[in-house]
């Protein structure tokens, strides 16, 4: 082979392999524009963490910063309870905490005559806005919406928000027209889903 057939042979194989890595960047990109609006890699549904009560909500779309009050349960009736103070959140004790993997239930107030009430404005999230949990282990779990069901009285799935995952999840079920009074049930009109994507240690 002399020189010119060694050129050739090198500046073929240089044009077989920048079309190839073009193709690869090319499919990249494709995929990241059919799905441009999902910021949830799907490494994230790998991500879990240990059980940790949680301490404060974070949403900073809403410019909220809520405490967490007392974990909340069930009512003789079977309902879900709510926190008695409007301005708080509450965690449902027999589910996941956030972070574990499974879906974390918070519940917060919709309506207060008096103040405003923590989830007051939760219906204008969106799909890819993030919201994050302090724990009380001092790790910071960071999650992403993935959903917003507004208005769902009427179309209520107990699976939806209680059902097994395979991911670290979450749920923000905003409890309307009803203000903090012990033993009163939560009428849910509207919830976020969203997934647990990163976190962090805030010691």
């Amino acid at each position: 082979m002399n020189v010119a057939d060694i050129v050739k042979y090198v500046a073929g194989s240089v044009a077989i392999t920048l079309v190839i890595v073009a193709a690869s960047l090319w499919g990249i990109t494709q995929q990241h524009n059919d799905d441009e609006d999902v910021i949830v890699e799907t490494d994230s549904k790998f991500i879990s963490l240990p059980m940790s009560l949680p301490s404060t909500l974070h949403i900073p779309k809403l410019g909220l910063t809520a405490p967490f009050a007392e974990p909340i349960g069930l009512l003789p009736s079977g309902e879900l309870s709510v926190p008695l103070q409007s301005d708080t959140v509450a965690y449902y004790q027999h589910a996941p905490t956030p972070g574990e993997i499974g879906p974390a239930i918070i519940v917060g107030h919709t309506y207060d005559q008096f103040q405003p009430a923590a989830f007051a404005a939760i219906v204008q999230l969106d799909k890819g806005d993030t919201l994050s949990v302090s724990r009380s282990d001092g790790v910071e779990a960071l999650f992403a919406v993935t959903e917003v069901s507004r208005n769902i009285v009427e179309e209520f799935s107990t699976e939806a928000v209680y059902g097994e995952l395979p991911y670290a999840g979450i749920r923000l079920l905003a409890c309307g027209d009803v203000e903090g009074r012990e033993s009163v049930p939560c009428v849910i009109d509207s919830i976020v889903f969203g997934q647990l994507i990163a976190t962090s240690s805030v010691r």
